[in-house]
């Protein structure tokens, strides 16, 4: 290589196959940044950013992180988006469990969409926890439809952290159910979410909230 350009330089046939690598991966690069990036400068940065995998923007990203909602029932939420959770449905086709049934109502495959939209016990949940808030969501897609309502911000975000409380309980009562054979009713997993969200208000909102918010807050017992 004495004298010759590193950009330009191609190994020969005789080298080993390391170096050979080495070259093919520079090559793959320099690539990259001449044809897609175009500028030709080499940064840390932009190499990332030429080589991770180009996804959709996540629309659901804002409707899941933020201080209103539990980290933990966040946290819960961005795997149920990203379909990460271990559900019967995949550990089947492990051949882990014998069978890929819903823990909790036995009805059908457990899968993401099952667990925590169509689950009739999940339904029920919801069902209450909308009663309490008196949001008249629909039985799907309910951040979606909170995003559509001409709510003040404030109750947006509340309504929201209890639909994100509210598939984190589900999990939890779907892991009792699936290994100690205990399931609460609808009815108490909805009092729970409730007022886990209404201790998790009194230390969120530490500014000034407008009259109608106060009164909403007020009428749905999380004041």
């Amino acid at each position: 290589m004495k004298e010759s350009c590193w950009q330009d330089y191609t190994p020969s046939h005789e080298t080993s196959w390391h170096w050979r690598k080495m070259c093919h991966v520079k090559n793959t690069i320099k690539n990259g940044f001449l044809d897609d990036i175009g500028t030709g400068e080499y940064t840390v940065k932009g190499c990332y950013n030429w080589l991770r995998e180009r996804n959709e923007e996540l629309n659901w990203y804002n409707s899941v992180w933020y201080p209103t909602a539990a980290p933990k029932h966040s946290f819960i939420a961005w795997l149920i988006a990203n379909q990460a959770l271990r559900l019967k449905d995949r550990l089947f086709s492990y051949n882990v469990v014998p069978d890929n049934l819903c823990c909790i109502c036995a009805l059908a495959t457990e899968s993401h969409i099952h667990l925590f939209q169509e689950c009739l016990y999940t339904k029920q949940v919801l069902q209450k926890v909308d009663a309490e808030l008196g949001a008249h969501l629909g039985p799907s897609n309910q951040l979606q439809q909170i995003k559509r309502r001409r709510w003040s911000r404030m109750r947006k975000v509340v309504t929201t952290a209890a639909i994100i409380a509210a598939w984190y309980t589900v999990w939890l009562q779907r892991n009792d159910a699936w290994l100690n054979h205990r399931l609460l009713s609808p009815s108490v997993v909805a009092r729970q979410i409730i007022a886990s969200l209404r201790n998790r208000l009194r230390t969120c909102f530490v500014k000034s909230i407008s009259y109608k918010d106060g009164l909403w807050l007020s009428k749905v017992h999380l004041m």
